[in-house]
């Protein structure tokens, strides 16, 4: 919530110059940090490692690019495959409401949003852009999503559900 205000305004101006934005930025940079200290990262901090390590994308930008997917696949979770102890119903809710600031603080959604900021850092806007064979990714993806991050996320993730975002 701390971050949409000067993000909004950095996507509205193709900007991050202003001390303002910048502090804003720098603050709800440290509440991140702070809640991942708490409650650990999940899979988009997971799958996005191997896309540092062999493309030398900034870790953030790697993390960026599978929010597009992640909120949709979390979006539409079901009981059956949800290991978050508030339910599918719960995890639901929460990405209706991550949405719902998104869209009050910048008129877009998180996925739109996050894609206008990366293009206004220059880099991909998402994974298909990488153009990724998947035959070169299967090992590295099974890896991070058997990872404990990857174990953290609200919902069991599969291989496919990934491959299908970067081809």
């Amino acid at each position: 919530e701390r971050l949409l205000p000067p993000l909004a305004h950095a996507a509205r101006t193709g900007s991050f110059t202003d001390p303002g934005v910048r502090t804003g930025l720098a603050h709800g940079a440290s509440l991140a940090g702070a809640a991942i200290d708490l409650t650990r990262t999940t899979a988009a901090h997971a799958l996005s490692y191997e896309l540092t390590a062999r493309l030398g994308l900034a870790h953030g930008t790697a993390v960026a690019l599978h929010l597009d997917w992640l909120m949709a696949r979390h979006a539409a979770l079901t009981e059956a495959e949800c290991r978050h102890p508030e339910g599918a119903p719960g995890v639901r809710r929460r990405v209706e409401t991550v949405q719902r600031l998104a869209e009050e603080a910048t008129g877009a959604s998180v996925e739109l949003l996050v894609r206008r900021l990366l293009t206004l850092g220059g880099q991909p806007a998402g994974l298909r852009e990488l153009a990724l064979p998947a035959r070169s990714w299967r090992q590295p993806l099974t890896a991070a999503l058997a990872s404990n991050r990857a174990g953290n996320n609200p919902c069991v993730l599969t291989e496919d559900d990934v491959l299908r975002f970067l081809v």
